[in-house]
């Protein structure tokens, strides 16, 4: 969520991240050593060590030293809750009682290393495992998916960061408040047509075919994305992976997370062949993306 407009947040369910936390032996003097299959930049590292060490302090403050071994499906610093996920994971791991909100409360908490102000969406969305919308000052709505659909998910490398996007858009509210006022608006009104397609309750939603279902969806991706791209969050190479994602067949995509980079999100035909996905998937390759993955949602 940006500048107050609320947000939808989907977990990417078929994709994992797992942790294994054992006592260690460290000679070195060093209480936390973490090992991952991928390596971790030195913010990403700094951020994981200071998770550990803040959720041991708050449900295991007499442990000894240990080894966390991490494995993610999640690529890292994309945009698609990697900080979130782990969080998740570390509380987990610590606190196995604890019920789903208060697990995504406590995970929020360790977010702050990550975020600083982190919404929680992404905090509840993993450790309740479902899509929520979320708006200032409201409590966090469950969305039910009421038909299957999928999705191509491509990452590009970050071209700046989060805190360097948040500051831009932070600039143009003081630069051109109208522009800013006008995104603000759209954003907005796409969130709240694409929350009637995700249906909570299922009532809400249109009835139309499924074509026609998934055509519209799509459309509220490009108009999403439009509007960002208008105050300057997305950048030309992600505008660019967005049409070679269309050109291959998807309906519809769109930015997700900080922008100028990171992930975007292509939909798909539900129930087109496994080729269509590998078809986008490969444009989005060639687009520049440095990974690429189809997932699915919703009751099938």
């Amino acid at each position: 969520m940006v500048h107050g407009v609320p947000a939808i947040a989907v977990p990417l369910v078929d994709r994992r991240l797992a942790l294994e936390i054992e006592p260690a032996d460290t000679p070195s003097g060093e209480e936390i050593a973490i090992e991952t299959d991928a390596p971790l930049d030195g913010r990403a590292g700094r951020i994981a060590r200071g998770m550990l060490a803040q959720v041991r302090e708050r449900f295991a403050p007499a442990s000894g030293p240990v080894t966390a071994r991490l494995r993610s499906q999640i690529p890292i610093g994309s945009g698609l809750g990697s900080s979130a996920a782990l969080a998740v994971a570390l509380v987990r791991a610590y606190a196995p009682a604890l019920e789903p909100l208060a697990l995504a409360r406590a995970a929020n908490d360790l977010e702050r290393l990550a975020h600083g102000t982190p919404s929680g969406i992404d905090a509840h969305t993993i450790a309740l495992e479902r899509p929520l919308r979320f708006a200032p000052g409201r409590a966090f709505e469950p969305l039910r998916v009421v038909r299957p659909l999928a999705l191509a998910v491509a990452v590009l490398p970050r071209e700046r960061s989060t805190a360097e996007q948040v500051a831009a858009v932070g600039a143009l509210r003081a630069s051109d408040p109208a522009r800013l006022d006008r995104f603000l608006a759209e954003s907005a009104a796409v969130l709240e047509e694409a929350a009637r397609w995700f249906a909570a309750g299922g009532d809400e939603a249109p009835h139309t075919g499924g074509e026609a279902h998934e055509r519209a969806l799509g459309a509220l991706f490009d108009r999403a994305h439009e509007a960002l791209r208008a105050v300057g969050v997305s950048c030309p190479a992600q505008d660019a992976l967005c049409r070679r994602m269309r050109e291959a067949g998807a309906l519809g995509a769109k930015l997700s997370g900080a922008g100028a980079g990171g992930a975007t999100l292509a939909l798909l035909p539900a129930h087109a062949p496994p080729a269509w996905g590998e078809r986008v998937c490969a444009a989005a390759r060639e687009a520049g993306a440095r990974c690429a993955f189809v997932t699915r949602l919703g009751d099938a």
